[in-house]
């Protein structure tokens, strides 16, 4: 959607209320939550695919949604060893999660306790502490439709070395030098071309597959402070890994708060951050300054 029709659709309610029905992007929450409550009442044991991880973050005010994520995971057609959640260590204890998390310890989910390294606790920490296994990706205010993590796994037992995603963007270039992150084209098809994965839609990460330095405090923090997906972007780029989209891919996403994705709320997300303040931009450079990169050896990155 362009910005202009963003702005009329998103100018009044019957409009981008219909909108949001029409498309799939607003997630029902009350008849998610009875379903819940359905799923809770009844035993679960269902066979997991071993050595694969589904890693989750969450802070803040978001923890109290997480919900909607974690019961859509439960949810898939496939299931993982593991669904790990990482909270920071001084937000959050087993004494002050959310009662409604509670339950999910019953069916496989994971809390675990960390050094608060904001968006890195998403992959980081499940690096170190399963370094042998498999680790997807998931945002905390997303809800996955029932075969996303099945395409994902699918895709992978053909190509176990890529990195293997949902949605990506295409570095573009022009005259070799390249081009701006606000006009690479967003969410593409196409598996030609240099692909960027974009973590939330959902990327697999196969074992020792990215670089040495991508769990490197130091360098991420000074390099790309707000942005993880620029940096394990290149954390594969380094370790010549291929990015593969998914056939049948997720493309499209339902959001638990559609309003926080669209800027209709006070909730800045780091997306908004990143993008209209152009920040991904000074980060992009400051990785490929730090590994003198050239716009031509990314330009010829396949």
């Amino acid at each position: 959607m362009n910005k202009s029709i963003k702005q009329f659709v998103l100018s009044n309610r019957l409009i981008y209320e219909s909108y949001f029905f029409l498309t799939g992007k607003k997630l029902n929450r009350k008849k998610t939550d009875r379903k819940i409550d359905a799923y809770f009442r009844t035993e679960h044991k269902e066979e997991c695919i071993e050595n694969l991880i589904v890693s989750v973050t969450s802070f803040g005010q978001r923890i109290y949604d997480l919900k909607y994520t974690l019961f859509s995971l439960l949810q898939q057609t496939v299931h993982p060893e593991k669904i790990v959640v990482w909270l920071a260590e001084d937000e959050f204890s087993d004494s002050t999660l959310p009662h409604e998390l509670l339950p999910f310890k019953r069916y496989g989910v994971e809390f675990e306790y960390c050094q608060d390294i904001k968006q890195y606790k998403k992959l980081i920490p499940a690096i170190w502490k399963y370094p042998g296994k498999h680790i997807v990706t998931a945002d905390d205010d997303i809800f996955y439709s029932r075969v996303w993590l099945e395409k994902l796994w699918e895709c992978h037992l053909q190509y176990p070395l890529d990195k293997i995603t949902h949605r990506a963007h295409r570095v573009t270039f022009n005259d070799c030098n390249l081009n701006s992150y606000s006009v690479w084209p967003k969410n593409v098809r196409t598996t030609s071309g240099v692909l960027f994965p974009t973590g939330g839609a959902g990327t697999l990460y196969p074992a020792h597959t990215l670089y040495k330095d991508t769990d490197n405090k130091c360098l991420y923090e000074t390099l790309c402070p707000k942005a993880d997906d620029v940096w394990f972007f290149f954390m594969g780029y380094l370790s010549r890994q291929k990015v593969r989209i998914a056939p049948h891919a997720e493309r499209r996403l339902r959001y638990v708060d559609i309003y926080k994705e669209y800027g209709m709320n006070n909730k800045v997300s780091l997306r908004t951050d990143n993008v209209f303040n152009n920040l991904n931009d000074v980060q992009i450079r400051a990785v490929m300054d730090h590994y003198q990169i050239t716009d031509s050896d990314l330009m010829d990155y396949k």
